[in-house]
């Protein structure tokens, strides 16, 4: 009966070591930005870019803002989200489809204040409404816009030391440079004046992951009590202690290996 016991807490020990959160963390090079307030940002005299890809599978999403006195229009056929030199388009000239919903009550007047006859409730009406994707997107002048699309990297990057995949802590870092690095990606921003766009501008920001480390759970950040405003209940919210604008992360499971060995690497092995 003892050595059962024994058994069971073994394998629970096990099957609890299996669950553990890793983080892999990774940082980018991007040449012409630089950060500032928590956001990368590049910028010229028309307009400033600025980027957070941290989030999980990262986000090369941008905000765009118009920093002239003029209408800024941005050429959507033209602006691409360029990954391992394949280019994806931007625009791809989608309807969207809402419902909006409207009801009326009598009593309520033209103004929308109520006069002296009581209320009584008369039914509503729902109206879909399709809107159609721009080809062309106005900036109004000392405005900013978002621009969302597309995920940098849903896979890990796997590597066969199982040391280095599942640390004690913090595993050694991985450096690559531009011409072997797993990831090279970039937005090409094509912009005009002219809403024609006769006379257009184009951006390219680009970016390549410069770093790898895997992380613990406990390694990577930490679980803090927070809450939105005085009197509220604060709740337990785990926060990244390894966060910046130019990284981002995936998660995956698994079970620290012990101390780590700093004379292997082990082969990587890339896909997406």
């Amino acid at each position: 009966m003892k050595k059962l016991l024994l058994t069971a807490f073994a394998a629970s020990l096990l099957l609890s070591s299996c669950n553990q959160t890793f983080y892999q963390v990774y940082q980018t090079e991007s040449p012409g930005l630089s950060e500032l307030n928590n956001t990368l940002v590049y910028e010229n005299e028309d307009c400033k870019i600025m980027y957070d890809l941290w989030c999980e599978d990262g986000n090369p999403g941008f905000v765009m803002h118009n920093k002239t006195d003029k209408d800024l229009y941005v050429m959507m056929p033209q602006t691409f989200f360029i990954k391992n030199d394949i280019a994806f388009d931007y625009f791809q000239n989608r309807e969207y489809e809402s419902t909006q919903s409207t009801s009326s009550s009598l009593g309520v007047n033209l103004w929308g204040s109520w006069s002296n006859a009581s209320a009584k409730s008369v039914a509503g009406t729902s109206t879909a409404v399709v809107h159609k994707e721009s080809p062309i997107v106005c900036i109004p002048p000392h405005t900013s816009k978002r621009f969302f699309e597309f995920d940098l990297l849903r896979n890990l990057i796997r590597n066969c030391n199982k040391y280095q995949a599942y640390p004690k802590t913090r595993s050694i870092p991985i450096e690559f440079s531009k011409d072997d690095s797993p990831l090279n990606f970039k937005n090409r921003i094509t912009y005009s004046f002219d809403k024609c766009g006769d006379v257009s501008k184009s951006i390219e920001n680009e970016f390549w992951i410069s770093e790898l480390i895997n992380y613990t759970a406990k390694e990577a950040g930490s679980f803090k009590m927070m809450k939105e405003c005085d009197g509220d209940e604060a709740v337990r919210v785990y926060r990244f202690d390894v966060s910046a604008p130019g990284k981002f992360y995936n998660s995956y499971k698994g079970f620290s290996m012990g101390k780590n060995k700093s004379d292997s690497k082990g082969e990587l092995i890339y896909f997406d």
